[in-house]
């Protein structure tokens, strides 16, 4: 091969190879994130945010969220006044929810970002506890018509919140990113017992049943696509 040949074909492969380079360029913005929240680890729950861009500072998150344990103290600051955690023998934990935010970043290529958006879950904790109110079938009950067992229930816990958030974007090698955002929630919790007793799943704001204003703080971790 002489000379020019040689020429040609390296001009050929420079050229080829800053195609390839300028096309790459041109579709790293990625369309989509994936990412999850290990977070939700403590409570037993797995969480995955689907994250699909819709323009150059907007981007929208649906984020499914399932909980299941058997057993375990998986819930925090549990139980009303007069009922200790220790008391309370956690058997198992089933929930599902989806949560959808709308993030504005605040600039096109700029990592920070505000967000709003909304959320539902659904928990169905079972546990013994040892102040459940069985009905009673005689005709001298004390305390009327139920007596206070040691038994298992289990509530049903409906759950709706309100997010306003601002985040920071990290990104790392090979798409990549670590997701840090906080901000303030509102949750309203309601709750139905299959059977009376005095456990409540209501205290404090990471609670399943809580009302009211909470802080909401997390991080994630994903891979752009």
């Amino acid at each position: 091969m002489n000379i020019a040949m040689k020429k040609y074909l390296f001009t050929a492969l420079f050229a080829l190879l800053v195609h390839l380079v300028v096309a790459q360029d041109a579709t790293t913005r990625p369309k989509a994130g994936i990412a999850v929240q290990p977070q939700n680890l403590f409570m037993h729950g797995l969480r995955v945010d689907i994250q699909p861009y819709v323009g150059e500072r907007n981007q929208l998150v649906f984020a499914p969220q399932f909980h299941f344990s058997n057993g375990g103290s998986w819930i925090f600051n549990t139980g009303s006044s007069d009922v200790a955690v220790s008391n309370v023998d956690f058997q198992k934990l089933r929930g599902f929810g989806l949560e959808f935010n709308y993030r504005i970043f605040s600039d096109a290529g700029v990592p920070l970002y505000g967000a709003f958006g909304v959320g539902y879950n659904f928990f169905r904790p079972t546990y013994i506890s040892n102040n459940v109110q069985i009905p009673f079938a005689g005709q001298h009950a004390p305390g009327g018509s139920f007596t206070l067992e040691r038994a298992e229930n289990y509530q049903k816990i409906n759950r709706w919140k309100l997010n306003l958030l601002m985040g920071y974007t990290v990104p790392t090698m090979h798409g990549f990113f670590f997701d840090l955002y906080w901000g303030l929630g509102f949750r309203y919790g309601t709750a139905s017992k299959n059977l009376p007793d005095n456990v409540n799943f209501t205290r404090g704001m990471w609670n399943m049943a809580y009302q009211g204003f909470s802080l909401e703080l997390g991080v994630k971790v994903g891979l752009d696509l």
